[in-house]
Order: structure tokens, then C-alpha cells, then sequence
């Protein structure tokens, strides 16, 4: 079954904001680990959660040009072609415990 292209917009789309929801569910009481969205200037959607007691960004997904894009410093960025993918990837990083 092919993969359907995420819509273009500034805004995420009803499903991907589900998938932001287990994003920030994963990240606890908000403590130590934050989700913050917002816009690039070209208009494309992104999330970063970051790590409070470390004073760093410990994973940032965006959709650029209708693909999501999973950036985890230092170890580098991945293109994934689904939001439900990236954020798995996401979950994984930042507690094992929860991932999938």
C-alpha cells in the first residue's frame, strides 16, 4: 500500500496532533522533559522536546516539503514518511520504556 504524502499548511492536521498527544504523553509531568511547537518561517510545523535540567534539545521533528524529518543531536537527522513513524522514532529516544 503506498504511503500518502502529508497535506501542505502551516498548521499539524487532526492526525498528526494525535501523535503529538503520545509525544507529550511520553514526556511525563513536563518536569524535566518539555514539548514546544511552533513554525519556521516558511510556514512548515515543528516540535522539539527538551530536556529542562540539561539545558538541551534532546529531539526536534518538523514537516518540511511534505515529509517529516526526526533531528536527534548529535546523532544527526533521519527523513521518515510518516508522522506516526517519526514519532515512534521520537518515543524511542527519549524512553525506551514506552516506545511502540
Amino acid at each position: 500500500m503506498p504511503t500518502l504524502l502529508p497535506k501542505k499548511g502551516r498548521e499539524w492536521t487532526d492526525e498528526e496532533e494525535a501523535e503529538i498527544a503520545r509525544l507529550r504523553a511520553a514526556c511525563g509531568d513536563g518536569e524535566h522533559k518539555i514539548l514546544e511547537c511552533g513554525h519556521t518561517d516558511e510556514g512548515d510545523p515543528w516540535c522539539i522536546i527538551y530536556d529542562q535540567p540539561h539545558h538541551r534539545t534532546v529531539v526536534h521533528i518538523a514537516r518540511i516539503d511534505r515529509r517529516y524529518v526526526v533531528i536527534v543531536p548529535p546523532k544527526g537527522s533521519s527523513w521518515i514518511a510518516t508522522m506516526k513513524a517519526a514519532v515512534d522514532l521520537a518515543i524511542a529516544h527519549i524512553s525506551p520504556a514506552q516506545a511502540f
